[in-house]
């Protein structure tokens, strides 16, 4: 049986303001030297937006800004008066508030007139213990009038639990709150998260279940969410998810993602499921309208990258991910088996597209392709040879990396910039033959230094056909 986290009290930030007794005529007004007339403090109020509840160990701190109302700068001071054994402290209008998890604190601030002393207003915040758990630290604050609940972490004895229950009412898991537990096994979210943060369970090794109750209200998966998760096989994703950031899925033992009916998923970030080897199926949601960069990277047991027919932004065709009309080729499946003729509208290779493709034994590029991202044939050592089309202008970082087996490659002369370490870890027997360019053409020496580097292959300049560069150089 689950282990369900007992909640034992709950927060309450309760302001009294007590202001009947103030009521402003004329003669309650103040004039400086005479001539400028200064409002009086009528109402004092704790400004929410500014206020933070904090639980550390057994303490519980209320962090917040007091508003003299209806005053002019610098017309009221305040004092504190602790009624029930609370720690305080006030620094012009902050305030800060300590009580013990076994108390609750009502604490009376006063607003005073600094110009005759005269008490103009008060008020009376209620403080209790927050959100506690034998299993969770959970800390509070307030954001725009709003409170946020926080799971942060676990607690020593939470560390050893194979099971655990986030809990109703709880609005964020923060960043690496669960990062490293290794005992966790299996963790179900409550309906009220809205995010889960930045490596929130990177690297919990064990975690195998996921379960997000229903009716959830989560929108945001955060960056390596749920990287590393070397035991989680499959995963739902709630439809109210409208984010999957980058990297969430990197590195996990993913074989199946599914979206839950009604999905409104938007967004799937960089390498979101980089390296997930065991991955092998996924239908992209109808209402995905927007991919960060190599999103498939490396899923070699991935054969098809299928697309709800619904989708007006993009299309699979052979199992690779295009754009609807299919101007850019965003990611081949890390399984893909065979040769391939890419479609002439194809303009753009999207980054890491064919990465970790090993099973590509022959790739023919469109006539009128002009970009081919960075690391888009890394690893692809089936390939033998690879031919670029004269049409293609800008050539990425590490694009050819890992292509071992391809014999010789010829750079046209149309390519008018190439980025980093292009050829990284070529060897002594490859060739590289570039189309009618000396190695100091002013294109050439204009492109990142990097380029040439990484590599043993032999570079050949000036491969006929000669004089097609036209910088002054190579025309000289």
């Amino acid at each position: 049986m689950k282990k369900i986290l007992r909640l034992k009290l709950v927060v309450l930030i309760v302001c009294f303001v007590a202001i009947g007794a103030f009521v402003l005529s004329a003669s309650d007004c103040k004039y400086d030297n005479g001539n400028i007339l200064v409002p009086i403090v009528t109402e004092v109020r704790l400004t929410p937006a500014q206020a933070t509840l904090t639980l550390i160990g057994q303490q519980v701190t209320l962090t917040a800004a007091v508003d003299a109302f209806n005053g002019a700068p610098n017309t009221a001071a305040f004092s504190v008066e602790d009624t029930n054994a609370a720690t305080y402290s006030i620094n012009g209008n902050q305030i800060t508030v300590t009580a013990s998890t076994i108390t609750t604190s009502i604490v009376r601030i006063t607003a005073f007139s600094t110009f005759d002393n005269t008490i103009r207003a008060t008020a009376s915040i209620n403080i209790s213990v927050p959100l506690t758990s034998d299993y969770l630290n959970i800390t509070e604050r307030v954001v725009a009038g709003n409170l946020i609940r926080d799971v942060v972490g676990m607690t020593p004895l939470g560390g050893q639990q194979t099971e655990l229950v986030i809990p109703e009412g709880i609005t964020t898991i923060a960043t690496r709150a669960f990062r490293n537990a290794e005992n966790l096994e299996c963790i179900t979210i409550a309906s009220t998260i809205t995010y889960i943060g930045e490596d929130a369970f990177e690297d919990a090794v064990n975690l195998s279940s996921v379960i997000f109750l229903e009716g959830g209200r989560l929108e945001t998966i955060g960056v390596a969410a749920f990287a590393g998760t070397k035991s989680l096989t499959h995963i739902e994703i709630p439809a109210s998810v409208r984010v999957i950031d980058n990297w969430a899925f990197s590195d996990s033992a993913l074989e199946s993602i599914t979206f839950e009916t009604g999905t409104r998923l938007n967004f799937i970030g960089n390498h979101a499921f980089f390296y997930n080897k065991n991955l092998k199926e996924i239908v992209i949601p109808a209402s995905v309208t927007e991919f960060g960069l190599g999103p498939f990277i490396n899923t070699i047991s991935l054969t098809n990258i299928q697309v709800d027919e619904a989708n007006t932004s993009f299309i699979s065709y052979r199992g690779i991910l295009f754009t609807r009309l299919k101007g850019m080729l965003i990611a081949a499946p890390g399984g893909f088996v065979g040769d391939l003729v890419v479609p002439s509208q194809v303009r753009r290779i999207w980054c890491g597209a064919f990465w970790g493709a090993a099973g590509l034994t022959s790739i023919v590029l469109p006539p009128n392709l002009n970009i081919i991202g960075n690391q888009v044939f890394v690893n692809c050592i089936g390939l033998t040879e690879l031919i670029i089309p004269p049409s293609v202008t800008d050539i990425w970082d590490y694009t050819f990396s890992g292509t071992i087996n391809i014999t010789y490659i010829i750079i046209p002369s149309t390519v008018t910039f190439i980025k980093g370490e292009v050829f990284q870890h070529w060897t002594t027997e490859q060739r590289i033959y570039m189309q009618g360019r000396g190695e100091y053409c002013l294109y050439v020496i204009s492109w990142e230094a990097a380029w040439r580097e990484g590599h043993e292959a032999k570079m050949i300049w000036n491969f006929p056909p000669m004089n097609t560069c036209l910088c002054a150089v190579c025309r000289s």
